[in-house]
């Protein structure tokens, strides 16, 4: 049994992919069009959905002034 190596795609990839499956609201027919797991682009909807680390959704982002 062959296992087959992990698939690496850009940030300008994903980013790209996300926003073509919020415009469809169809996240299965995208995932098709681009030849890629739909479970993959589910996972990068919902990590592009979330703020990043450190900042709660809705607020503004605290500025370290110490350095």
């Amino acid at each position: 049994m062959t296992t087959q190596a992990k698939q690496k795609y850009t940030a300008e990839f994903k980013g790209s992919a996300v926003k073509r499956a919020n415009e469809s609201s169809n996240v299965t027919k995208t995932a098709c069009e681009l030849g890629i797991k739909e479970n993959t682009l589910y996972n990068w909807v919902y990590q592009y959905s979330r703020p990043p680390k450190g900042q709660v959704l809705g607020s503004i982002p605290i500025i370290d002034s110490s350095f």
